[in-house]
C-alpha cells in the first residue's frame, strides 16, 4: 500500500527507553514522530461539499507530545526521549485533514480557522491513542476514534461512525512501536472514512 508521509518536522527513527520499560536503550536523545497519511480512496464520485475538520479532541492523558503506554491497562507512562512531532491533538487534526483531501470524498477540505464556509462538520474524538503492555509482556497499540457529523450554523447532528483498531507488535525498538502505530492508525482512518463516505453518499 503508497503511504504518503506527512511532514512536520524532521523525524529519525532510532531505539529509545520507554518509562519503566527496559526492552529499549536509553540514548537521552529526543526523537520526534510523524505518522503516514492512508491511501484512502472512496468509490463515490466527489460530493460538492467543503468539509471542515474541527481540533481532535483525545483521551485523558493524550493531549500532549507524549507518547503514551499504558501497562496493565492500569498505570499511564509516556515513552522517554521520544515524542510526537507536536501535540497529538494538532497533529492527527492535520492527518485527518489530508486523509480526507485524499480520498475524494469532497471537493475540499480544511480545518476550523478556514474563511470558507462548511458544508460539514466534522467532530473526531480520538479516545485511544496509545500502546499497552498485558500481563504476559506482550504490546498492543490501540487506536479507537469516533467522527460526529453536523450542519455548518445549526450543528445539527447529521450521524456518527466509530473505528476501532488494535496492533500487536514485540516493540523490541523505536522504530516497531511507530510502525506498529502507524499501522493500527492507517486501518481505523481509512475504515472511518468508508463508513464516512457512505453516509454522505447518502445524502441529498
Amino acid at each position: 500500500m503508497r503511504m504518503h508521509t506527512l511532514f512536520i518536522t524532521s523525524a529519525f527513527f532510532a531505539c529509545l527507553a520507554v518509562t519503566g520499560c527496559s526492552a529499549f536503550t536509553d540514548t537521552n536523545i529526543q526523537q520526534n514522530y510523524v505518522l503516514s497519511v492512508p491511501d484512502s480512496q472512496t468509490s463515490l464520485p466527489p460530493l460538492p461539499l467543503h468539509l471542515q475538520v474541527m481540533p481532535v479532541d483525545v483521551g485523558s492523558g493524550l493531549d500532549t507530545t507524549r507518547i503514551a503506554f499504558i501497562d496493565n491497562d492500569v498505570q499511564m507512562n509516556y515513552m522517554a526521549d521520544s515524542r510526537w512531532a507536536q501535540p497529538l491533538p494538532g497533529m492527527l487534526q492535520l492527518l485527518w485533514i489530508q486523509t480526507l483531501k485524499q480520498s475524494g470524498l469532497g471537493t475540499s477540505v480544511g480545518s476550523d480557522t478556514d474563511g470558507e464556509q462548511a458544508d460539514r462538520i466534522i467532530h473526531i474524538t480520538a479516545s485511544a491513542f496509545n500502546a499497552v503492555r498485558n500481563h504476559d509482556g506482550s504490546i498492543i497499540v490501540r487506536v479507537h476514534y469516533e467522527a460526529v457529523v453536523t450542519a455548518p450554523l445549526t450543528r445539527k447532528f447529521l450521524s456518527a461512525e466509530n473505528s476501532d483498531y488494535q496492533q500487536t507488535t514485540s516493540a523490541k525498538s523505536t522504530e516497531e512501536l511507530i510502525n506498529a502505530f502507524n499501522k493500527a492508525n492507517m486501518q481505523a482512518m481509512d475504515d472511518l472514512v468508508k463508513k464516512l463516505a457512505i453516509d454522505f453518499g447518502a445524502k441529498p
